[in-house]
């Protein structure tokens, strides 16, 4: 390296170094956000009970309400006579912020007599539901339908309907079961 070579830089570097000969102008601007996701939440209102049909010797009743979330509430169905039916049915509010935009209902044979093969077998109940695609217990079925229940708004009428097969002859059978509403938004 020449003597002139090694100077010429020795200059531009202490030029570059002192900002003569180089200027820049920069800004900045921020962005602060917040993200918030809303909320889907169930409730129940409006409990109608139910007499047994044909013999009208039993019923349906709700008991045991809690508003939660989650909400819950007990159906008791008594004195079936053989081949009767029981319907008892609520109204299921939407008092989240989002829309509830489907439904689907799954059941839970607890302990007892529980028709578990396709079509009526004695001795036993079996349960459905008011949704387009029933629950069908007998047939291990959940229920689901389509449909939009905005904030606010309700889903109604809710029926759930016991049986106690005809031609059963077991007399003070019990049975206990869960069903499980849920609604859905999102993907």
């Amino acid at each position: 390296m020449t003597k002139t070579t090694v100077v010429s830089l020795f200059a531009l570097s202490l030029i570059a170094l002192t900002g003569i000969g180089y200027a820049t102008f920069t800004s900045t601007a921020t962005i602060y956000g917040n993200a918030n996701a809303g909320n889907l939440v169930l409730a129940m209102s409006n409990f109608n009970n139910g007499v047994s049909t044909p013999s009208g010797y039993g019923s349906c009743d709700w008991q045991s309400y809690v508003a939660g979330p989650p909400a819950y509430v007990t159906l008791t169905v008594s004195n079936m006579a053989p081949g009767d039916s029981c319907s008892a049915w609520l109204t299921i509010n939407n008092v989240g912020s989002l829309p509830m935009t489907s439904e689907s209902s799954t059941f839970a044979a607890g302990s007892g007599y529980w028709c578990t093969s396709g079509g009526y077998t004695t001795n036993c109940f079996y349960v459905t539901d008011s949704l387009s695609t029933p629950l069908e217990s007998y047939f291990g079925q959940s229920g689901s339908q389509a449909s939009t229940v905005a904030p606010g708004n309700t889903f109604s009428p809710y029926y759930v309907t016991v049986y106690y097969a005809s031609g059963s002859t077991t007399q003070n059978a019990a049975a206990t079961f869960t069903i499980t509403f849920t609604g859905s938004v999102g993907s």
